[in-house]
């Protein structure tokens, strides 16, 4: 090494540990003492002591650099062997994270040692300043070369076009406000973030864990785990992590309540639970009847079979189920650019996910729900991922990919129908893929459209048998949530729009298209299955600040574009837009920030910075994915603008709408943030390669031929087109084999034997004539509310009462109704699954009945009976508990 190398290379350290220290110093005086007893300059003793640290550091390194320019030793520092050179770099490097680490935890989350915590800052900086000179002095490469090797991989031209667009994005959202005012029904905020200690921890697991591998130790066979290994442990291991969290309450899960003590269904989850219990108990989905999302339901049905009525079983495995997603994810991410970013995508979509299970302050959704969105975000994964494999397979492989690419996208639209717009926007991109080859454009559309077809036919027969209508589950739903209430309204007068933004946020429930002959029969009393929908969690809309233009079509279509853009927009902060490690509750407490409901646009300096940054990568990310598949490569970002405009039409974001497309934000950010990991200058790097799926590494080839990986490959894409096109056929062929178990009346003599005090012979006798109605069938969702206790919402049953009582839905062969008994004891025996008979009144045009007397039965025979409670006459119409205080009722 030359000497003038070595004298720059030293003057630079040393300059820079200078200033460092000089800054923790002045950092230390400038904030001066809380204490009276100063000692000098202000300080106390123990601040003084502090001070003396970065001083003494300073002085220290103004003597050394002084030498170093003068030339007069220490010079043999930096003229040591490589191996010391690159020891050196490693010691200033952890050096760096550390400090840094400690750097950014802000000291409220150190509890009580809040405050000197905050003291030890300046000391921090000064540390971290440190490894920071010594890992640029020791470094191998200079920051010049790593540009160099980052933006190699990539079109310079197409970097700077995706980055002018977006920048073009961000900037006409900001200033026109189209996407940050908020819309005035189903406006919620952005999605789920990922926080930056779990960027930071992520990054640093897999910075560490690629030195490991690429060192010479570890065997060459090592480094190259099949891609099966690992979709299956990142399988297992995100179920673990989902599973390991304790379930707490949630608007569509609220609880747990006595006497299960079992956090039960609520609001929509509850039509999807119910809809599958009804199969369950032989008597088809929903009696028969419309189902809304029918596949959803049928998935619920499958679990239901395995965890019973055992509600906290039934959410570990809907979580475990769920865990397939960031496996998913990162074969699609790993396909599209390389290991690191199916690694990255796949741990930051367990991180995502275990936020939304953390969070309480935003309405969203996750896996231990029973709502549709977990369910949509794997199949919109799996559909995007078949179809791009569809794009780059030649041959019989693009066909059968196709058609099972049909089967998935079949089963999304009956899960959300949203999903049917993908249909054309699919057709689309196969025909853009395939301009050179219209042939095999017309037979891979062809092919996904026969599957979609094939996979939604016997729904399709069984919807129309009973309404007369093709999809009415999504056309029905367009017609009355889109057009009926969203979009005429905003054409009407300006008083009636104003009274109709009174109303709440949340759609109305489509028509109940059923013809059930059973509820017909049943005397005075109607299914509940369908009652007034709860609202979930409805926010307060606030005004919109835009001028209506007087074209009513011109509002319609920016209305849509403000949904649209906001649903775009929110992707952006799913990665971290924060440099201090802040916990969720304060991320979403900050003020401004996109979290807020009346958010305005405004940002900090700070969260800019990340902002800019994230731009970039995904600027890098998207001219990435296009030089390496073209523009099959882009998919993600053409499915993100699809489902975006289908939930702008529908007038709906953010918040839980946002779940089935969170996984691109995921994507895209981790090929982005891969691309400044394969830029390192590891040695042994990794490389990574574009592959396919192989399942052949798995097997020797002592034993398995060459053809024997792409057989498994196509069983296995077999396997999932007959599972998701053989759904529908599954649910029609179940609602003919099955049948309910009867349940008879309960045996009088075993009524008295419980009871005597009560006088059955007059209770009989009213029920024998219809004056009180009697109810038999199986208990569902048993929640015991206390005094002014209730949930959230318009359904009557559940809404905050000033009575404690029991409440639950009493399933029978051909209806179910919801039950309501006043009541001061916690039935403790009292559960899901139980034999139930109820006696009580129901009145005209009320969804739920008041009971006088529930019995719960073992077979024919009563088991126990709760009373209401204070007790009334056997008579209807009987009348509600008046409570001035918890235990005072008459």
């Amino acid at each position: 090494m030359k000497k003038e190398t070595k004298s720059a290379k030293a003057a630079f350290y040393f300059a820079a540990i200078f200033t460092t220290a000089l800054l923790s110093a002045l950092t230390i005086l400038a904030e001066g003492s809380a204490g009276t007893r100063t000692v000098l300059f202000g300080l106390t003793i123990q601040r003084l002591a502090l001070f003396l640290i970065p001083s003494a550091a300073a002085a220290a390194a103004l003597i050394f650099l002084i030498r170093a320019v003068s030339g007069k030793g220490t010079l043999s520092i930096f003229a040591a062997a490589e191996s010391l050179n690159r020891a050196a770099f490693e010691i200033h490097f952890t050096l760096l994270i550390f400090f840094l680490s400690a750097l950014l935890v802000p000291s409220k989350r150190v509890g009580e040692a809040a405050a000197v915590y905050e003291r030890l800052k300046p000391i921090f900086f000064l540390f971290c300043g440190w490894g920071l000179a010594g890992v640029m002095t020791f470094s191998r490469s200079s920051f010049a070369a790593f540009l160099i090797r980052w933006i190699d991989p990539v079109s310079k031209k197409t970097f700077a076009g995706f980055l002018s667009v977006l920048t073009l994005f961000i900037a006409s959202v900001y200033l026109s406000g189209i996407g940050i005012t908020p819309g005035n029904e189903s406006w919620y905020e952005s999605a789920i973030p990922i926080l930056p200690a779990q960027l930071w921890a992520a990054a640093l697991t897999v910075y560490y864990s690629t030195r490991l591998l690429a060192s010479p130790p570890f065997p060459e066979r090592i480094k190259k785990i099949p891609k099966p290994c690992v979709f299956l442990l990142i399988w297992a291991l995100a179920a673990l992590a989902f599973c390991a969290l304790p379930m707490k309450d949630h608007f569509f899960a609220p609880g747990p309540y006595p006497p299960d003590n079992r956090f039960y269904p609520y609001s929509d989850a509850i039509f999807t639970d119910f809809e599958a219990r009804t199969a369950a108990n032989g008597s088809g989905f929903n009696f028969g009847g419309t189902v809304q999302k029918p596949f959803a339901t049928y998935l619920t049905f499958l679990i239901q079979t395995l965890a019973g009525f055992d509600t906290n079983r039934l959410q570990l495995v809907q979580s475990a189920v769920f865990a397939i997603a960031p496996a998913l994810l990162y074969l699609f991410a790993s396909e599209l650019a390389g290991w690191r970013a199916g690694i990255f995508s796949a741990v930051f979509f367990v991180f995502q996910e275990l936020n939304a299970q953390r969070s309480f302050s935003i309405l969203t959704i996750h896996s231990r729900l029973q709502m549709s969105e977990w369910i949509a975000e794997i199949l919109m994964i799996l559909f995007a991922y078949l179809l791009y494999r569809s794009l780059k397979d030649q041959g019989k492989q693009n066909v059968l990919t196709a058609a099972a690419a049909g089967t998935v996208l079949g089963a999304a639209i009956y899960t959300r129908f949203n999903f049917f717009a993908f249909l054309p926007a699919a057709i689309v991109l196969i025909f853009v893929s395939f301009y050179k080859k219209p042939a095999y454009a017309i037979k891979t559309a062809l092919t996904l459209t026969l599957a979609l077809c094939a996979t939604a036919a016997p729904w399709i027969y069984r919807s129309y048998q009973n309404t007369g209508e093709f999809l009415p589950e999504i056309f029905g739903s367009f017609q009355t949530v889109i057009i009926d209430q969203r979009l005429n309204p905003i054409l009407e007068t300006d008083a009636a729009r104003e009274a109709d933004n009174q109303n709440t946020s949340e759609p109305r429930t489509p028509p109940d298209y059923r013809k059930s002959a059973s509820a017909d029969k049943a005397p005075g009393i109607r299914t509940a299955a369908y009652a007034q929908r709860p609202n979930a969690f409805p926010s307060a809309p606030a005004a919109n600040t835009w001028k209506d233009p007087e074209n009513g079509f011109a509002l319609i279509v920016r209305t849509i574009a403000n949904h649209t853009f906001h649903n775009l927009y929110a992707l952006f902060f799913i990665a971290p837009t924060t440099l201090e490690f802040n916990d969720l509750e304060s991320t979403f407490s900050l003020i401004p920030s996109p979290w807020q409901q009346r958010w305005t646009g405004r940002l900090p300096i700070e969260n800019i910075f990340c902002l800019i940054v994230n731009l970039i990568l995904t600027a890098w990310a998207f001219a990435k994915m296009i030089r390496n598949d073209g523009f099959a490569g882009i998919a993600p970002l053409y499915w993100a603008l699809v489902y975006a405009a289908s939930l702008g039409l529908a007038r709906t974001s953010g918040g839980r709408y946002l779940v089935p497309m969170n996984w691109i934000g995921c994507l895209v950010f981790s090929i982005g943030l891969s691309s400044i990991f394969d830029a390192l200058p590891i040695r042994g790097n990794l490389r990574k390669k574009i592959t396919r799926i192989e399942i052949k590494p798995i097997f020797n080839r002592a034993f398995c031929h060459k053809k024997c990986g792409e057989r498994m490959r196509t069983a296995l894409i077999l396997g999932i087109a007959v599972f998701f096109g053989s759904s529908f056929w599954t649910m029609t062929l179940i609602e003919r084999k099955a049948a309910p178990e009867p349940i008879g009346n309960v045996d009088p003599a075993t009524l008295r034997k419980i009871d005597p005090l009560i006088d059955w012979d007059s209770l009989l006798e009213l029920t024998a004539a219809n004056q009180i109605y009697e109810l038999n069938g199986t208990v569902l969702y048993p929640r015991f509310y206390y005094f002014q206790a209730g949930e959230k919402g318009s359904d009557l049953v559940y809404q905050i009462r000033p009575y404690s009582r029991l409440v639950f839905r009493l399933l029978q062969s051909d209806q179910a109704t919801d039950i309501l008994l006043p009541t001061r004891m916690i039935p403790e025996d009292f559960h899901a699954g139980d034999t139930a008979t109820v006696y009580g009144c129901r009145e005209i045009g009320q969804h739920y009945m008041d009971a006088l007397l529930v019995v719960k039965r073992n077979g024919a025979a009563a088991e126990t009976v709760y009373r209401r409670e204070p007790s009334v006459e056997f008579s209807c119409p009987t009348r509600e508990p008046l409570c001035p205080a918890t235990d005072e009722c008459y």
